[in-house]
């Protein structure tokens, strides 16, 4: 994992930054994963903004996918309370700092820093 923290971007740039550099913006494919990524975040006070995840609904409102994997976010349990709740307004998912790194419904254009992935197999 690369967290990415010098360069806060749309989400689609954070896409794009991860492809280039080999990798892709983070698919959390189970609940194991996400705790360990959030428990990163929350350890390290360096950690102050939002990340986008590779989460998103811009395809279909309400169905929410991994860009990049054929998982679905509804087998995932780590939403923040109440999300994900902003309509066609807001496609595209990030930790939200405030919520303790939870998952939530963002909208794709605001500036967040971002998490790639790298498969090394």
């Amino acid at each position: 994992y690369s967290f990415e923290t010098s360069n806060p971007t749309t989400w689609q740039e954070a896409k794009q930054a991860c492809l280039e550099k080999g990798g892709r913006l983070v698919v959390m494919e189970t609940n194991e994963e996400f705790d360990f990524i959030a428990e990163i975040l929350r350890g390290n006070e360096a950690y102050r903004r939002n990340f986008w995840t590779a989460a998103n609904d811009l395809a279909e409102d309400g169905n929410w996918i991994w860009d990049g994997s054929d998982h679905q976010v509804e087998n995932f349990n780590r939403w923040g309370s109440l999300e994900p709740n902003g309509g066609t307004g807001e496609n595209c998912g990030n930790l939200l700092r405030v919520k303790n790194f939870a998952l939530n419904d963002f909208p794709c254009s605001l500036m967040d820093d971002y998490i790639c992935e790298y498969n090394f197999l």
